[in-house]
């Protein structure tokens, strides 16, 4: 290379180029000539894939903490409205008042019911639908209790505007249940949600009406039973005080019939004769005296005036028995044998043998007449049958 320098310049910048072209120290042809653009796909798909993985793991982690919470609020309100329908459906079925014990078991179904749905809702991580959901379900909660509220109104008391406030709460229910369902983009949960408490107001409107007609019903029957029962006592005392006095009077009766008979078999002194009859008289006017003191029922004036009447014939009859005595004693010429055949005995005689007939028809008469006017008042009153409630017992006044 020395000797080369010696000559030109020029020669020597050629010679040192052609030299670098035949020995190139490395191939730099080859890197300069490779095409720029083909370094770029490598960063392209790179970049798509990372796009895609994030893509997906934003979808995962969607699916892990946001899905099952909205499944399960939707699954929760769509119970939630099911229920509700069931019990519009069971309310509107409730047609009589006997089918109340029944519905309250259905409220205590639905309660029941709405306390697990209240569990599984606190569930629900997202805050907003899990607040909502509770709102829907609280609300239902209290209007079932006040329907149950309304079942136990005593029937005693008029229904008539004590269900406002279970239409205020039906209303409430509906409103929180659509603010809740409007959370929810699924068509499928149920919507336009409508609770009326109307039918179980109705049937307590109902079942008062019934009760209150029963009750007056049965305070008529009540009061003709008092009725029957005061007139029964008057009547049953006339006539016990009456049939006491007809007793007795019999009595009289029958000792003075069994004297007569000693009489004729062994005689009798005269003294006792007067005293027997004298007695016996004034015993029937006795006898007469307690009967007209008696103030008859309607009923019983006719057969009173009857007995009256006999024993004012019975005490004349005997008047008449005691001048037989004294004519049959003061007879000192044997112009009756006995003492039967004065005019005096024969007029008591007949008198008796009459007031025996009449005794036994006014007696008959009398004794007929009582069962006609007691039968009516002795037969129990028939209760008007109470309302088909099984809550509901008959009473009495």
């Amino acid at each position: 290379m020395n000797r080369r320098r010696s000559g030109s310049s020029t020669e020597a910048a050629e010679t040192y180029v052609i030299r670098h072209e035949e020995q190139p120290l490395f191939p730099v042809p080859e890197l300069v000539e490779l095409p720029h653009r083909r370094r770029k796909w490598p960063f392209v798909v790179l970049a798509v894939g990372l796009a895609v993985a994030a893509a997906l793991a934003a979808t995962a982690v969607y699916m892990v903490t946001r899905g099952p919470d909205l499944a399960a609020f939707h699954t929760d309100l769509e119970q939630t409205g099911e229920l509700a329908l069931s019990l519009q459906a069971e309310t509107e079925r409730l047609k009589t008042p006997a089918a109340l014990a029944g519905f309250r078991g259905t409220l205590a179904d639905t309660a029941r019911r709405l306390d697990e749905l209240e569990r599984d809702a606190l569930a629900v991580d997202q805050t907003r639908h899990r607040l909502a959901l509770l709102d829907a379900i609280d609300a239902g909660k209290r209007y079932v209790g006040e329907l149950e509220t309304l079942t136990l109104l005593d029937r005693k008391i008029t229904p008539d505007g004590r269900d406002a406030r279970a239409l205020e709460l039906a209303a409430e229910a509906e409103q929180a249940y659509d603010a809740a369902a409007a959370l929810d983009s699924d068509p499928a949960v149920v919507r336009n949600l409508a609770l009326s408490p109307t039918p179980v107001a109705t049937v307590l409107g109902e079942r008062h009406l019934a009760w209150t007609n029963y009750e007056q019903r049965l305070a008529a029957a009540n009061a003709l039973r008092r009725q029957h029962q005061a007139t029964l006592t008057s009547l049953q005392g006339f006539t016990n005080r009456m049939d006491g006095i007809v007793a007795r009077y019999q009595d009289s009766r029958d000792e003075l019939a069994d004297w007569i008979a000693g009489v004729n078999a062994y005689g009798t002194t005269y003294t006792e004769a007067y005293d027997v009859l004298f007695q016996q008289e004034q015993r029937r006017s006795q006898l007469r005296d307690e009967l007209a003191l008696l103030h008859p029922p309607p009923a019983f004036v006719a057969d009173q005036q009857a007995l009256l009447g006999i024993m004012d014939d019975s005490v004349s009859a005997l008047s008449a028995a005691s001048r037989g005595v004294s004519e049959y004693q003061s007879d000192y010429g044997d112009a009756y044998p006995v003492y039967r055949d004065t005019p005096g005995w024969q007029d008591f005689e007949q008198a008796s043998n009459e007031i025996a007939d009449r005794l036994d028809d006014v007696l008959g008469s009398y004794s007929a007449r009582k069962n006609t006017v007691f039968a009516p008042l002795s037969k129990p009153v028939q209760l008007p049958e109470a309302p088909a409630d099984a809550a509901i017992t008959q009473t009495q006044a």
